[in-house]
């Protein structure tokens, strides 16, 4: 669905992820998350004079306090939007990646050596991802699903990783 489509609907495209987090969290130590409002999140995206998409401001308006929470060293938050954005063209440079297509648009990047960005030309409102990664693995752009998709599966990947492993004795 694009975003003009889309305006004016009530879609969240975290809505699943949402009460599964909200369920887990408190016994997984995990806070509840405060997120952003909208006039802060359209005032960074007015900085960075690019195009947010709409699931992008959605896990914003989820998500963006939660600096200590299931993402913690993730720089996956508003505040780190602009710098993102900043960065990954010295990410390509570092990785021999010569990027031709549209500009991207990175909210996503952790420990400088992994990226995620999608298209600023998308009318998506849940645009497709481009994934790339230091790892020996991912060296090449690849698409990965979309934001919404990605996002949620790193929120359940981490809060699975919190769960306590018992030894089978």
């Amino acid at each position: 669905m694009t975003a003009e489509a889309n305006e004016g609907r009530d879609v969240n495209h975290f809505d699943d992820i949402k009460r599964e987090y909200a369920s887990a969290a408190k016994p997984l130590g995990l806070e509840v998350p405060v997120g952003a409002d909208k006039h802060e999140i359209e005032r960074v995206a007015a900085r960075v004079d690019l195009p947010m998409c709409v699931a992008l401001k959605q896990f914003f308006s989820w998500m963006e306090m939660d600096y200590n929470g299931v993402l913690r060293g993730t720089d996956c938050f508003l505040v780190n939007f602009l710098n993102n954005v900043e960065w990954l063209p010295e990410f390509f440079a570092e990785m021999n990646v010569t990027w031709v297509g549209p500009q991207p648009v990175c909210f996503y990047s952790h420990q400088g050596y992994i990226a995620f960005w999608y298209d600023a030309t998308s009318v998506e409102d849940d645009p497709p991802l481009w994934f790339l990664a230091d790892d020996g693995r991912h060296n090449v752009p690849s698409k990965v699903g979309t934001v919404s998709s990605v996002l949620s599966d790193e929120v359940r990947a981490m809060m699975a990783a919190r769960i306590p492993r018992h030894s089978q004795d």
